[in-house]
């Protein structure tokens, strides 16, 4: 199963950038902390847990309190005609991806699909 889950430093010590080669970039240990299953939203694909996972951190960071936030996510269930199931029929789905209208939006959707 996988999660949406946050990362927070280890230690009480605050986490401070600075310009660094690639080769020596320094570990920071995190502790992981598991918001809600990926299968919880109502919106399939990577790119999506991707974009639910950056909306979170905007609202966070501007002091949203959590719980409301993942309640939203979980009753989120994306925009019409973006990868939305229209019916099913003898084990087919049928997907309304008329909103899909370049090749990035079309693969990203596609890859959702499983």
């Amino acid at each position: 199963m996988t999660w949406l889950v946050t990362a927070n430093p280890a230690e009480d010590i605050p986490v401070v950038s600075s310009r660094r080669k690639k080769k020596e970039a320094e570990e920071i240990p995190v502790i992981l902390t598991r918001l809600m299953p990926v299968d919880a939203l109502q919106i399939r694909g990577q790119h999506n847990a991707s974009n639910a996972l950056a909306a979170l951190a905007l609202c966070r960071g501007i002091g949203l309190p959590l719980a409301p936030l993942l309640h939203a996510l979980r009753d989120y269930k994306g925009e019409p005609h973006r990868v939305e199931t229209v019916a099913t029929v003898a084990g087919v789905d049928y997907v309304d991806d008329s909103k899909g209208t370049n090749v990035g939006a079309t693969v990203a959707a596609l890859t959702g699909l499983g």
